[in-house]
């Protein structure tokens, strides 16, 4: 890579410029190779490999649906892609498995979110029935009448370095522990909906509200962080992310992208950055502490503020 690309801090892909299928990215999705998987809200989803995009949805795979809200990758490898009316499919390798309500334990086939434990365990959030879990090929479903469950819609899942799962639903905190769910945080936390749920090098936990700001769980105590009492531009939170020097990366809807440091934030936007669009679906950071944007209409931005450096399309 050349030295001039090395100090490009922007780079813009969307369907016109690139192999991207659309330009409402809710996802991406950094391998274990290094490969980034781009999933849309319409289109299907798009991966880079080889110098090149491949682009996947219903007429050339067996995708059952071109609305994606989420994908994760195992410990083996394998993707799981939850999409919006499709259920969930899984791609080992060539091998393409898709699970739904007609042929599994799903209890509906509208996904918003996915996380898997360290045993492997795949917890999967709906969009008004609940939890499932597929254990050793096993399926079990957590919802408000045989659970401790506060609302059925789940659009954040994490599994902490505890083994401890966090739910973000749509009327505030829940954690599953013991085989049950039950709500969790503080009470001066909001009740309202999660978007994002992410664990940072120190074991906190950052919790994005979708309305409501930014909360901090460092083990014992909840810090919260909203536009009123904060440098937040904007209490629209729609993703959050770790880079490797434990900043917080966020991702809002209005406000463009903010980074916190633990004291101060700095917040980018189309007004004083490259940044070309302000609402922000997803944010992921690579080893190389790249940012990878989701937008909601300008497709995929990558940025460093140091340069950009080894992100695959990026020539």
């Amino acid at each position: 890579m050349s030295s001039v690309a090395q100090s490009r801090k922007w780079a813009n892909f969307n369907a016109k410029n690139s192999g991207i299928p659309s330009n409402q990215v809710y996802s991406v999705l950094i391998d274990h190779k290094g490969d980034p998987w781009v999933v849309t809200l319409d289109s299907g989803f798009a991966v880079f490999k080889s110098n090149k995009w491949t682009k996947y949805n219903t007429k050339n795979s067996i995708l059952p649906n071109n609305g994606i809200y989420t994908i994760v990758e195992d410990r083996k490898g394998s993707k799981w892609l939850g999409t919006f009316g499709g259920g969930v499919l899984k791609i080992s390798g060539d091998k393409w498995e898709v699970y739904n309500t007609k042929n599994s334990g799903l209890p509906e086939n509208f996904i918003y979110s996915i996380a898997i434990d360290r045993q492997e365990n795949v917890y999967i959030g709906t969009s008004s029935e609940g939890l499932a879990r597929l254990r050793l090929g096993k399926w079990k479903v957590f919802n408000m009448k045989n659970s401790g469950l506060p609302n059925p819609k789940i659009p954040s899942l994490l599994a902490d370095h505890n083994g401890t799962k966090w739910l973000g639903t749509s009327a505030g905190l829940a954690i599953y522990k013991n085989n049950n769910i039950m709500p969790a945080g503080d009470s001066l936390l909001p009740i309202s909906g999660i978007y994002s749920l992410v664990e940072d090098k120190k074991n906190n936990i950052y919790v994005g509200y979708k309305y409501a700001g930014l909360a901090v769980f460092n083990g014992k105590g909840w810090k919260y962080y909203c536009q009123n009492n904060s440098g937040l531009p904007g209490d629209n939170i729609r993703s959050v992310a770790v880079d490797s020097h434990n900043n917080i990366w966020i991702g809002t809807m209005g406000d463009g992208l903010v980074e916190f440091d633990g004291k101060s934030w700095k917040v980018y936007n189309s007004h004083n950055s490259e940044l070309p669009d302000n609402n922000i679906f997803h944010v992921t950071v690579d080893k190389y502490n790249n940012k990878w944007l989701g937008t909601l209409a300008h497709g995929l931005v990558i940025f460093n503020e140091s340069g950009i450096k080894n992100a695959g399309p990026v020539k």
